[in-house]
């Protein structure tokens, strides 16, 4: 679990579970990602539902978010491994192990099983045995990798504690406080143990001896309040000092926060994920900025102190050059002289000067030079200037390399912020009310799919320039072609053939239909004096553009899906595509030959998706991968 936030207790994870059931239950996996170390994020989706995210945190819980967030860029082996054995299975159960923090995930074969307590852990297990798994973990009594046989962590806690209070509270140390008896040794977590004393208006401090039975009995009727409260949850987040505190009801002891309600408990463990990743990914930046000022400071110190030498060498060389320079002014008496040339040259220059064998030598920190009366002193200090020309250059070198070095520091701050690859970025897609597709010249189309999804389109979404599409018929979509009034007699005649293929006479296997435009202006909800408008209809006022269209469908690839819009669309696309007209074959038995036609895997989640697409449930296609 990550350390920033509270744990949830083994009834919280029952709540998430029911919900995680609800949602994704019979829903499909569509992809999987790592977040940090210790999550699993499951990209799911349900023909009822649309798409979500099954999160599964090791040490924490499993949780469904309806929001999306950004991913990384480039996933670990490990997570691949997992990707390539559950992409495309079907989600087939959620449930809680016993009473014990333990969720497992069934998908077609194979279980997932997540370790809600600390350390914490993911298992994918088929047939008994290891598949894959978050950690490897070895104990004296418990080992896990891959091919051994699972073995669950051993069980705690995994009593009705509402029905056995008074024998538990006395197994226990007498000594220990009451809050410390129900969070520790009943395994409820501080936060309910606080509650539960505070509902029965009880001392927290009071030791487990002291209760009397009276006391005892409060405290089981708070706790039987508390389980109603969670058979029907009011979730909510409480906020304090930054902490973020998902509750799946409502807690006297948290009253004072600041709380936001929200429309799941899911949600609100999400939000808290959430808040404590962000947490969590700043303090790794922090750790790995401070880490790399360290690195950088480390080397600055180890070129200031080569620096300081060669500043050193560098003065002691000038120090020397310039002294044998002055020493030339006593030449030619140096060698008429030599002891009083000698006297004045060490008064003069600050060098050590003496006649060794007819030469001069000329000392100074460990430089010298033996003067010959034969040559200039100037010209014998050769190896001398190319010393300290080489000892300039590194100097030079040395104090770029430490402004380079200081303006990295001054940066290196900027440079690790992390990526926002725990940002919500999305509400993800859910059952839309509507249908729609954009016609080839760019123009958007919604399309009711009932008489109340009708209504709901006129009324909600049709504005000033919009034209709206029907049939005369019963049992046709209303059509909203935003902009119409500005587009091609071509997208307006794409979207009358989208419209006939939706409405009844696709079911009744018609090869055409009758479809007519009117503007936004025409369309009303009010029956002309003394008529009745009966519910899921509208009028309208004035002429009508006709358009008879053929009922024919194209299914064509897009990105990693496969989109059905009205022929006369895929044939402007010049996009490959399998026709689809009205007939007596399975819509799934259909979006199958559909996607074999297309190059995907005729699977699971894919076909529900084509199917979903055909009108009515029926169709038939052409067997052939049409070239435009």
């Amino acid at each position: 679990m990550m350390e920033g936030l509270p744990g949830l207790n083994t009834y919280e994870i029952g709540v998430l579970v029911a919900e995680c059931r609800e949602k994704a239950l019979d829903s499909y996996v569509r992809n999987v990602y790592g977040v940090g170390s210790k999550a699993i994020l499951i990209k799911v989706w349900k023909p009822s539902m649309g798409s979500g995210e099954l999160w599964l945190a090791a040490g924490y819980s499993v949780f469904y978010a309806e929001q999306s967030v950004e991913k990384e860029p480039t996933p670990s082996s490990q997570v691949l491994q997992l990707r390539r054995k559950v992409v495309g299975k079907r989600i087939n159960e959620i449930r809680q192990v016993g009473g014990e923090r333990l969720v497992t995930v069934g998908l077609d074969g194979f279980e997932i099983v997540v370790e809600c307590m600390p350390p914490g852990n993911i298992v994918l297990v088929k047939d008994g045995v290891v598949e894959w798994l978050l950690e490897k973990f070895e104990s004296s009594t418990r080992i896990l990798k891959v091919g051994e046989k699972y073995h669950p962590p051993p069980a705690k806690h995994s009593h009705p504690i509402a029905e056995a209070w008074p024998p538990l509270l006395k197994d226990h140390n007498p000594k220990t406080s009451i809050v410390v008896a129900l969070a520790r040794d009943l395994g409820l977590g501080g936060k309910f143990a606080e509650e539960l004393v505070a509902r029965a208006g009880l001392d927290k401090r009071k030791r487990v001896e002291q209760l009397s039975d009276e006391e005892v009995n409060r405290l089981n009727t708070a706790w039987l309040e508390l389980m109603r409260e969670l058979e029907h949850p009011r979730p909510r987040l409480y906020r304090r000092d930054g902490e973020a505190i998902p509750c799946a009801t409502e807690f006297q002891t948290l009253s004072g926060l600041k709380v936001t309600e929200v429309s799941s408990f899911s949600e609100a463990v999400f939000l808290a994920y959430l808040e404590e990743l962000r947490s969590l990914r700043m303090r790794e930046v922090e750790e790995k900025s401070r880490r790399e000022l360290e690195s950088l400071e480390k080397e600055k110190s180890y070129r200031m102190h080569t620096l300081e030498n060669l500043e050193r060498r560098k003065s002691e060389l000038e120090f020397f050059i310039s002294g044998v320079e002055q020493a030339s002014a006593f030449w030619e008496i140096l060698w008429q002289k030599p002891d009083e040339a000698l006297e004045k040259i060490r008064e003069t220059t600050g060098l050590d000067a003496e006649m060794q064998n007819g030469k001069i030598l000329l000392t100074k920190n460990g430089l010298k030079i033996i003067l010959s009366k034969d040559t200039s002193p100037v010209k014998q200090l050769g190896p001398v200037y190319e010393e300290l020309k080489t000892v300039r250059k590194a100097v030079e070198k040395l104090r770029q390399e430490i402004a380079e070095i200081e303006e990295k520091m001054n940066t290196v701050s900027v440079e690790y912020v992390p990526r926002p690859a725990v940002v919500v970025k999305k509400t993800t897609s859910k059952p839309r009310p509507f249908r729609e597709f954009v016609t080839s010249g760019g123009f958007r189309a919604l399309l009711g799919k009932d008489a109340r999804s009708n209504i709901m389109l006129l009324k909600r979404h049709l504005r000033e320039n919009d034209l709206v599409l029907h049939t005369e018929t019963p049992g046709s979509p209303a059509a909203v072609l935003i902009n119409g009034s500005k587009a091609s007699e071509t997208d307006v005649e794409e979207c009358a053939q989208m419209v006939g293929c939706h409405s009844r006479a696709w079911r009744e296997n018609f090869s055409n239909v009758s479809v007519y435009a009117v503007k936004a202006e025409q369309v009303s909800f009010t029956p002309p004096s003394g008529q009745y408008l009966p519910k899921g209809s509208f009028m309208v006022y004035g002429p009508k553009n006709f358009y008879v269209v053929e009922l024919r469908l194209a299914a064509f690839k897009e990105d990693d899906d496969v989109k059905v819009v009205p022929y006369l669309t895929a044939q402007r696309m010049n996009k490959p595509f399998v026709e689809i007209r009205p007939g007596h074959v399975k819509s799934s038995d259909a979006a199958k030959k559909i996607l074999t036609l297309l190059g995907f895997d005729a699977a699971g989640e894919r076909v529900e998706a084509v199917a979903a697409q055909i009108p009515f449930g029926r169709c038939s296609i052409v067997d052939k991968l049409i070239n435009p």
